[in-house]
């Protein structure tokens, strides 16, 4: 009876029942990182982890990265902050990032959730038990499009899609933005108009420059006094898209554009340029206001009217472009 019974077990070994390494032709597809997955084995133990993903565990991993459903050893279950996880799973436990959720490592009865952050896609490497078995493989990892740029959140809408990545450039007024669409698709998006400026040395608005996968496409923008809404049509598949701002070479206007920060005015009050970074003698003045520097060397900005009482009486001397009061705290 007891060779009968060992016959059976290594008949289902034979089989496939249990993992093996013919599971990577029997399904391929690739499954987007971001996916929510009801139900996952993981086999591999060589997981490169960055970007943010949810996924039940079912079962755990044994030391040589298999799936197993006997009992885990000690230490296995707890707060995940990276560091946690054995080292018998993940040879380079280094590349591991995600949250302090609780998970359990279990038997096939007790399922865990855990929060994981991979660069990758997940390859399906087929069924078994009825599950996927997927697996994220360094060969797989691509740099993503943000990895040297400032990540940034933006309200958007999408349909039949969604977008992968957002960030900032920090050197210049860009926005990126990955999307993947299922279908002919239509994008809005909502871009402060301090991370994407497009004015001239005075201020004047400028188009934003929109690029879809390296090319310059038509876009319908809607102006709010702080920002705009951008909506273009998309193809199926996966797009970068790049929002960029054109300013003056050699001119910081964000540090005294009114239009930047949605002000009426076409530069910002004195105060607000020289908290921008602006030096007092380069203030801009509105139009029909004269720059003048107080006795603390502090800019203010007024009328012609002012300008010449100021002169009559002796309290300013006219400096360059700037007039300058001695004797009087404006």
């Amino acid at each position: 009876m007891k060779l009968i019974f060992f016959v059976m077990l290594l008949t289902f070994v034979i089989l496939g029942f249990f993992p093996s390494e013919s599971f990577a032709t029997i399904l391929p597809e690739i499954i987007d990182s971001d996916m929510t997955i009801e139900e996952l084995f993981i086999i591999n133990h060589d997981l490169i982890i960055e970007k943010d993903v949810t996924v039940n565990i079912l079962g755990f991993l044994d030391v040589k990265g298999l799936e197993s459903n006997t009992t885990p050893p000690d230490g296995w279950a707890g707060p995940i902050d990276g560091n946690l996880i054995n080292h018998g799973i993940i040879e380079n436990k280094g590349t591991i990032t995600v949250n302090t959720e609780f998970v359990n490592y279990g038997t096939l009865n007790n399922l865990g959730t855990i929060s994981i952050a991979c660069d990758a896609v997940f390859r399906n490497e087929g069924t078994i038990y009825g599950n996927d078995i997927l697996v994220c493989d360094e060969q797989f990892v691509d740099a993503t499009i943000c990895s040297q740029y400032d990540d940034v959140r933006l309200e958007y809408s999408i349909n039949d899609g969604k977008v992968l990545e957002m960030c900032k450039d920090s050197l210049s007024p860009d926005v990126i933005v990955s999307v993947y669409s299922e279908i002919d698709n239509r994008l809005t998006i909502e871009i402060p108009k301090k991370l994407v400026y497009a004015v001239d040395q005075d201020c004047n608005s400028q188009e934003v420059i929109v690029l879809i996968d390296d090319e310059e496409h038509f876009v319908m923008v809607e102006n709010t006094p702080s920002s705009r809404i951008f909506t273009l049509d998309l193809f199926p598949g996966e797009h970068v898209i790049e929002f960029l701002g054109t300013f003056t070479l050699g001119d910081d206007v964000h540090q005294y554009c009114g239009e930047i920060y949605g002000y009426d005015s076409q530069f910002l009050s004195p105060k607000k340029q020289i908290e921008n970074g602006r030096f007092s003698t380069s203030v801009r003045c509105n139009d029909g206001l004269e720059l003048i520097l107080k006795y603390d060397d502090s800019p203010a900005c007024v009328t012609l009217e002012t300008k010449q009482k100021l002169i009559q009486r002796g309290w300013v001397e006219n400096s360059g472009t700037s007039m300058f009061c001695n004797h009087i705290g404006l």
